[in-house]
């Protein structure tokens, strides 16, 4: 709200600077809305409000957890297609401590890849296909003890059944 206050002239815990704020601790902290509630001393619903109400947290908020989910994008990627970085091997050669820089090498991960694919292009890989069809279908069933039963039977069909369960039931 402009005026500072919440409807029925409650004044708000918000402040411009809760701004900055909120955009680094979702950046360094990867901190959730319950997260930055509990920061706040707030409730989320809280959180939530000042969202709605101020363009400039929410798009703050926005930008710090974008910068975290773009990370993780990168390294899911990496693992996805493999990946290679300098390392630093420590041996013992005759009670002296030798370093020598070698390359460690992280072949793809299928797992990585099948995440990243669902994700990307989700029309191809998905779990679940989704097949839409319109028309009509029809279906027979050859089911030689199968009774034929019109809708107005139904009633008549089950008082049968019941009653065949009661006799089962006595005996």
């Amino acid at each position: 709200m402009s005026n500072g206050k919440h409807p029925g002239g409650r004044p708000t815990a918000y402040e411009e600077e809760f701004s900055a704020r909120a955009e680094a601790l979702c950046r360094d902290f990867a901190l959730t809305d319950r997260g930055l509630a509990q920061v706040f001393n707030v409730s989320k619903t809280t959180i939530t409000n000042w969202k709605n109400e101020h363009p400039k947290f929410l798009a703050s908020i926005k930008n710090g957890k974008s910068q975290k989910d773009r990370r993780v994008e990168r390294s899911l990627y990496e693992r996805a297609t493999g990946y290679s970085h300098p390392e630093e091997k420590v041996f013992c050669q005759q009670g002296e401590i030798v370093t020598h820089e070698t390359r460690k090498h992280y072949p793809p991960d299928t797992a990585a890849a099948f995440i990243w694919l669902k994700n990307r292009q989700p029309e191809r890989w998905r779990d679940k296909i989704e097949i839409q069809a319109s028309g009509n279908i029809n279906i027979t069933w050859d089911d030689p003890t199968a009774i034929d039963v019109s809708p107005g039977q139904i009633e008549d069909v089950k008082e049968l059944e019941g009653a065949k369960d009661a006799q089962l039931s006595d005996k």
